[in-house]
């Protein structure tokens, strides 16, 4: 069956903080309880879930995936295909807010029509489970009331100018003023899975 699933946390944290630790794949299990990753010899990365403590789903069976990087997006996320329990594209992606970002993970794959539905809810308990260790390691040094740091408020800056310049060109070039050279990207947008500005969970 096809499903389509997704979790979402915010963290008082900048862009920069938490692309780094994203696209560090190897060093996922020194912050995401309960996953082992295994590097490969053709650049994939076999990764193993297991829910901690005695009252996990199915337990002594790890939830196993087969992730491969297609796309690596400096500050927008990582894009990887999915092999394994799942088989399909997921895709992690942040959106500015006021006082940090939204992680937002994505996935769309084909899961068995027998026991798909627990399997999935199984996939999301691992994300959920990540993404809140996520929160504690880059919210570590943050205190109440010391948001919006300046970094951040600068990040947003820039990414509002550098939107801006997108648009002035897309202009130019639909008035036929001729080429034009593309600014960097914004840092907005959800990701190419899934066009949605707010993220929230559901398994079909």
């Amino acid at each position: 069956m096809e499903i389509e699933a997704w979790e979402v946390a915010h963290l008082r944290a900048r862009r920069a903080d938490v692309h780094p630790v994203m696209v560090a794949i190897a060093h996922y299990p020194s912050w995401w309880p309960g996953l082992e990753v295994v590097p490969e010899e053709d650049g994939a990365w076999r990764l193993a879930w297991r829910p901690p403590g005695p009252r996990g789903l199915l337990p002594g069976r790890a939830h196993q995936l087969r992730w491969r990087v297609t796309q690596e997006r400096p500050g927008l996320g990582l894009r990887v295909t999915v092999h394994g329990d799942l088989v399909g594209r997921a895709e992690w992606y942040y959106l500015d807010r006021r006082a940090g970002i939204t992680v937002h993970y994505l996935i769309r794959a084909q899961a068995p029509d027998r026991g798909g539905a627990r399997l999935v809810q199984r996939h999301r308990r691992a994300v959920r489970a990540g993404l809140q260790e996520l929160r504690a390691r880059v919210e570590r040094h943050r205190h109440p009331g010391d948001e919006p740091s300046p970094a951040l408020l600068g990040d947003q800056r820039a990414a509002l100018e550098a939107s801006r310049r997108r648009a002035q060109v897309h202009a130019r070039r639909q008035r036929g003023d001729g080429p034009t050279v593309s600014p960097s990207p914004a840092r907005k947008g959800p990701g190419a899975l899934g066009d949605r500005g707010e993220a929230r969970g559901r398994a079909g």
